[in-house]
């Protein structure tokens, strides 16, 4: 059996990968225009894929998320990740749930030479407001 702890670290290291119709400058004008409580109902938001931080500022998650990431910008003729975020939801103490959000400031395939087949990537997101 697994630790309770260790079940509640990883429940909050992992998180949704996903584009949202708002940047993060739209996203601030809302919250702002609503007390900084903002509904799912709010946003509309396609999750891509997941990860998991590996460190405070870097989330890991498969090559094939980023690609599809990077087709994405490309097809929509965008320049930048501006509408790309990480999610992490979370219960909080009043029995709902809370959710964090970041931006995706740099998305990553890696590469180890000899092994053109790894599904890995590497994500850096905005950890300090």
């Amino acid at each position: 059996m697994i630790h309770k702890k260790i079940v509640e670290k990883m429940a909050l290291s992992v998180c949704a990968i996903e584009r949202m119709d708002m940047t993060l400058a739209d996203l601030r004008t809302l919250a702002a225009s609503k007390g900084d409580k903002i509904s799912a109902s709010d946003l509309e938001q396609e999750v891509l894929g997941t990860g998991f931080i590996v460190k405070e500022g870097w989330v890991l998650t498969n090559r094939h998320v980023v690609d599809a990431m990077i087709a994405d910008i490309s097809k929509r003729g965008e320049k930048n990740l501006d509408h790309w975020f990480l999610e992490w939801v979370h219960p909080n103490k009043t029995g709902g749930w809370s959710s964090v959000l970041k931006q995706v400031m740099l998305a990553a395939p890696m590469t180890v030479e000899g092994n053109t087949g790894l599904d890995v990537a590497l994500i850096r997101y905005t950890h300090k407001d």
